[in-house]
């Protein structure tokens, strides 16, 4: 910038300074361009302005007296004050914190504060002042530079703060491209063109600041409270910058307040960005506090439900102690009244003539298999319980299998005047544990046998259906009513019909050797039955040795 004074001889160059003159060699020592202009005699005097630049430039004129300077001066110097003391007070504040919860979102907030003074600094020409007075070239860039790495900390300050990585991860793509693409314009220094760095970095700045703005507001869409002060940081600055442009597009006066617009929107930008960083803790803790509610909750409920199983435990195992002592007082009881018969039946036998003998050697003897037959099932359910008792599963064809068992049953039935039909296809097998088959079948039979009368007819049948075959013993015995059939099966149950034959009492031990039996050998058993109708009990079980998967 030159100014000359018009005389009468021409015009005279009173003062040469450019923005690299070292303030040393200026004829006012300060950051801005002041020319003191010479006392003249009364009159008026013209001074023409010659400004030249390689860029845009916007000069702003004022023609001050000493006094008015002065306070220009002062009030510039307030200004810096007020500027320094509120960026510091901000820059300590996060600082503290930062050091206490070690987080990145922090570290780049003060780096980002940081920067962004720099660059104000460097604006406004205190640092033209105050650090570099007699440097020269570097004054050309050092406006831009602070700036661009501006630019670097908020990006990364909005990937932490907003956690796009983890709510918007295209976008924090984008970010990412945009960290690593800004350093490359510091490469537009080596053109040793000024105003191509200085339009390169802003364009940039203002395309970044628009996409600062955008991935604010899809956050804040998503529901993530810290995006609503995210974006009203950058909707303030974008404000106060606004003013500022279209002051310096001549659309809106140019006030001290307005040159200084965007420092002010700088100022609530940093609040706002405090806060975001505050409302990310209180959301992180308010997460972690619903979380740890929900877990506190879960381990109520696990443990109510703990709770509730070792009670029910309880109660089953106290059931099963109660019927396993129903069970054995049965068992007793079973054993006690054929024993006391075959007592009084073998005394008899020692006072009674010779004819009566024969009858009674006849019930002793029946006396005597029902108290062996007891006592072989309840030696087989005992090693069943014992878990000794494993079923070793082979092919076997079933008439050879039973044909053993269903001879004796018959001959016992026989005795009864009871007659056993069986009816088994040549080709029917099992895949079944043989002794615990033939243990099925004989109590299925005796169980048929106990409550039919002289002149009926029990039928054992064996069906295939599918890969399985299904063995059915069929009786026109007294049948059973709705209460009997619920409690079969169950331990410690007595099976009794007010019309039966014999008037017979059982535990119920050998249907439920007939169910487990059943039940490891990969079967299962049913049962069918009306009061005086008779009934039919099944057990199905493998035809042929189940097929693994592959």
């Amino acid at each position: 910038m030159e100014l000359y004074a018009e005389g009468a001889e021409g015009l005279t160059l009173l003062h040469r300074v450019g923005s690299v003159t070292p303030i040393s060699q200026r004829p006012y020592p300060a950051g801005e361009i002041i020319f003191p202009l010479p006392q003249t005699e009364a009159g008026t005097q013209t001074y023409i302005l010659k400004a030249k630049s390689q860029q845009l430039m916007e000069v702003s004129l004022a023609h001050l007296d000493l006094a008015e300077l002065g306070e220009y001066r002062a009030q510039e110097k307030l200004y810096l004050g007020l500027a320094t003391g509120v960026f510091g007070v901000m820059f300590f504040y996060n600082l503290f914190i930062y050091l206490i919860l070690k987080k990145r979102a922090y570290f780049y907030y003060l780096a980002y504060l940081l920067l962004v003074y720099l660059f104000y600094f460097v604006h406004f020409g205190y640092a033209r002042y105050y650090l570099w007075p007699e440097v020269t070239e570097w004054v050309l860039w050092s406006i831009n530079i602070p700036l661009l790495f501006a630019l670097m900390a908020a990006t990364q300050y909005t990937r932490y703060c907003l956690l796009t990585a983890q709510y918007l991860p295209q976008w924090d793509r984008r970010l990412k491209t945009l960290s690593r693409v800004a350093p490359f314009f510091l490469l537009t220094i080596a053109t040793g063109v000024p105003a191509l760095f200085e339009i390169s970095t802003e364009l940039l700045v203002l395309a970044s600041l628009i996409l600062f703005f955008f991935i604010g507001l899809q956050s804040w869409k998503q529901g993530y409270q810290p995006a609503l002060y995210y974006v009203l940081g950058w909707s303030v600055l974008g404000l106060f910058g606004s003013l500022r442009i279209l002051s310096a597009l001549g659309w809106y006066p140019l006030t001290p307040f307005i040159e200084r617009a965007f420092v002010y929107g700088s100022f609530f930008e940093m609040v706002f960005f405090s806060l975001a960083l505050a409302s990310q803790i209180q959301q992180h803790r308010k997460i972690a506090l619903e979380g740890e509610q929900k877990i506190a909750q879960m381990h109520q409920e696990q443990a109510t439900k703990l709770e509730q199983r070792v009670k029910e435990a309880t109660q089953e195992l106290m059931a099963a102690n109660h019927e396993k002592t129903r069970f054995l007082s049965l068992i007793s009881h079973d054993l006690k009244d054929p024993v006391g018969t075959l007592a009084v039946l073998l005394r008899t036998l020692q006072t009674s003539p010779e004819e009566a003998k024969p009858k009674l050697l006849k019930q002793a003897a029946q006396m005597a298999e029902r108290v062996h037959q007891l006592l072989l099932n309840l030696l087989t359910w005992a090693k069943s319980q014992s878990g000794s008792l494993k079923p070793q599963p082979e092919q076997h064809p079933l008439i050879p299998l039973l044909a053993e068992v269903l001879t004796l049953m018959g001959q016992e039935a026989k005795q009864k005047q009871v007659r056993l039909k069986p009816n088994i296809p040549l080709e029917a097998s099992v895949y079944a544990d043989a002794p615990m088959l033939i243990t099925l079948v004989r109590n299925l039979l005796a169980n048929a046998l106990k409550y039919s009368s002289a002149g009926q007819v029990i039928f054992f049948n064996a069906l295939h259906k599918g890969n399985q075959i299904r063995l059915e013993v069929k009786d026109q015995g007294i049948g059973m009513d709705e209460r009997t059939l619920a409690n079969l099966f169950r331990l410690g149950e007595q099976h009794r019909s007010p019309t039966s034959p014999e008037g017979e009492m059982g535990s119920g031990l050998g249907l439920l050797l007939v169910k487990e039996f059943a039940e490891k050998n990969q079967g299962r058993v049913g049962v069918t039955s009306k009061l005086g109708q008779g009934s039919c009990f099944w057990v199905e079980l493998p035809a042929t040795p189940p097929q693994r998967e592959t």
